[in-house]
């Protein structure tokens, strides 16, 4: 009896463990203004850029931040990036800006993983190479095995203590003459 208790007692641990679901809301870019590699005329007055989920906003705290240089590395936005729902915005300061303009971003997104990336597009002229956005965050995952091992560790944790229960079971069935 006190054997069916502890493997209950186990199983029952296992599958609360492997029932919380690791939320994979990292926030991912779905739409920025102006756009990635896009080629403007002028230069806008604010950059925008929108993600999968809405963004986590903890009271005055900067957790959500957009920055946006020019051809040369000065910083060229106003500092004052303001998130509402899914959207970073910051506007840009009044100067003459011409080329190459790189955003980045750190966000918070809604599962709590900070995530960073950023893109380029041009004022006036593009230059000759062309970029690729670049995304850094923890969701970028090469390998699926790598990012859910944890979920994995568990499960199988879960089946090796299942697999157990049965086998010292039918051991103790088969002594008792009852299978």
């Amino acid at each position: 009896m006190k054997l069916k208790i502890g493997m209950g007692i186990a199983f029952s641990l296992w599958l609360t463990l492997a029932s919380i679901s690791h939320a994979s809301a990292h926030a991912v870019l779905v739409f920025s203004n102006p756009q990635i590699e896009q080629l403007v005329t002028q230069a806008p007055t604010y950059v925008e850029v929108e993600f999968d989920g809405n963004l986590i906003q903890l009271g005055k705290a900067k957790v959500n931040v957009l920055t946006v240089k020019d051809s040369t590395g000065l910083q060229i936005d106003d500092g004052k990036s303001v998130a509402t729902g899914p959207i970073l915005k910051v506007g840009l300061l009044k100067k003459k800006i011409s080329g190459q303009v790189s955003v980045n971003w750190r966000v918070v997104s809604s599962d709590g993983h900070p995530v960073e990336g950023g893109y380029k597009f041009y004022v006036g002229v593009k230059d000759v190479q062309t970029s690729v956005p670049v995304v850094k965050g923890a969701h970028v995952h090469e390998n699926y095995f790598l990012h859910h091992k944890v979920h994995i560790a568990y499960f199988a944790f879960g089946f090796v203590v299942i697999g157990l229960w049965a086998l010292i079971s039918v051991r103790i069935l088969r002594r008792r003459g009852q299978l």
